[in-house]
């Protein structure tokens, strides 16, 4: 989710000002993304081929999450910290996605947690 804190891209120069259009493009795409990563993988049992689209596609997201924290954190870049913690909490929301993609909680390990948290919620 956008946290609506625009840096003015008039006062940026060209360099700065296509940085900040390229984050911002991307906030948005990431949140899509994340928006369809909940439908398709999280709230469903995704077949081998769209796991492996969503494996390539996350890949992609993080690398380019990555590159843009670096531009963007860059102590010379002028409008870093308007932009910086909106791509680096999506960065660690991907990070984390992508975790859990090559370490998948086992049925116990979701149990106990579900027992722990839960408890006091019925069961079907």
């Amino acid at each position: 989710m956008s946290l609506g804190i625009k840096a003015p891209v008039a006062d940026a120069t060209p360099a700065s000002g296509v940085t900040q259009r390229l984050a911002r493009v991307w906030i948005e795409e990431c949140d899509a993304f994340r928006a369809w990563e909940r439908q398709k993988i999280e709230l469903t049992e995704p077949d081998a081929g769209v796991l492996a689209q969503y494996r390539d596609d996350l890949k992609h997201m993080l690398r380019l999450a990555r590159t843009l924290d670096a531009q963007i954190n860059d102590p010379d870049f002028p409008a870093g910290r308007v932009l910086a913690a909106e791509v680096k909490g999506r960065l660690i929301q991907l990070q984390y996605s992508w975790d859990a993609l090559d370490n998948p909680m086992t049925t116990e390990e979701a149990n106990k947690l579900e027992a722990k948290y839960f408890h006091d919620e019925s069961r079907s």
